[in-house]
């Protein structure tokens, strides 16, 4: 009876390791999803600055009207601020799901280490 019960908790555990695993590589997929979307908004802060001056240059060189300089300057930084609300909304979505994946990892590793303490005490002998 208890060598059953060694086998069940064997396989069990062999079962929690592999979704560990799993929640692993997710965890691992999730922070690398940060990290490109960190990259995407670093990149896109270049280049509003990058627009920025050439529309300056642009306008200054050509004598156009200030007013129309500005009006074009409100359209670009409009299309740039949707795109940075998008690119935040990805964000947050990612770190939920990175704080969910880190979340479960924890618990996968506490059920793993009850399940071990289990395992080498079956009788609950300590617990007395």
């Amino acid at each position: 009876m208890a060598e059953q019960r060694v086998r069940e908790l064997e396989r069990l555990l062999i079962y929690k390791e592999a979704e560990l695993a799993r929640e692993r590589d997710k965890c691992e997929r999730a922070k690398k999803k940060v990290r490109q979307l960190l990259a995407k908004l670093s990149e896109r802060d270049g280049k509003i600055a990058e627009l920025t001056l050439k529309l300056e240059a642009k306008a200054s060189k050509s004598g156009k009207d200030p007013g129309r300089v500005a009006k074009q300057r409100a359209q670009i930084v409009a299309q740039l601020e949707e795109h940075l609300a998008q690119m935040q909304q990805d964000l947050s979505a990612s770190q939920a799901e990175l704080d969910d994946l880190v979340a479960k990892h924890r618990s996968k590793e506490q059920e793993l280490f009850a399940l071990a303490v289990e395992e080498r005490d079956p009788e609950g002998i300590h617990s007395l």
